[in-house]
């Protein structure tokens, strides 16, 4: 019973903790409300993919969704340096609202010390998000954020379309020189 709790904390604690790692203050600097939305969104999703694949669904052609074996759909840390570094990248980068000082960018970076930790407050919490040669604020966490999962989101359509690939076809465009396997 002990490890059994054990394993169920360590499956929730991954979930939560990318969310944080994602928004803090070293990346998309959002605030309190959408960080608590991103972690809501994470065990819901892991929550609707972990019954998929223990349903083990009949798809038409003869393919199906999901494994039939208990297991638990969770979040992966591997993606977690790519999605800071573009982030941080994004946040560099101009948007279209135009400024003149930062309280113009109502589109505000959270604050990341007391008083105003998690709280968006435009000219106070997101010093020097105006680039003043452009005249144009420099993109939020909430839109650098959302970009990145719009491209994991076509990236996916790929992985989709290779997983209904047949075996064969798949050999042929990646070896088994490439990929290492034998079967």
């Amino acid at each position: 019973v002990v490890m059994g709790l054990q394993h169920a904390l360590s499956m929730i604690a991954s979930i939560v903790t990318l969310p944080m790692f994602i928004s803090g203050p070293f990346a998309a600097r959002l605030t309190s409300e959408e960080v608590q939305y991103l972690i809501a969104a994470g065990l819901i999703f892991s929550g609707i993919g972990s019954a998929i694949q223990v349903a083990r669904i009949q798809l038409p052609g003869g393919f199906r969704l999901g494994t039939g074996l208990i297991c638990v759909v969770g979040s992966s840390f591997t993606f977690v340096p790519i999605c800071v570094s573009a982030i941080r990248m994004m946040m560099r980068e101009d948007s279209a609202n135009p400024c003149e000082g930062d309280a113009d960018c109502t589109d505000a970076w959270a604050g990341q010390a007391p008083p105003y930790l998690g709280v968006s407050a435009p000219g106070v919490t997101n010093l020097g998000q105006c680039n003043k040669s452009s005249g144009r604020c420099l993109r939020s966490g909430r839109e650098a954020y959302g970009a990145f999962l719009g491209t994991c989101m076509l990236g996916s359509f790929l992985e989709m379309a290779l997983s209904l690939t047949p075996k064969r076809t798949l050999h042929r465009i990646l070896p088994r020189t490439v990929t290492g396997v034998r079967a």
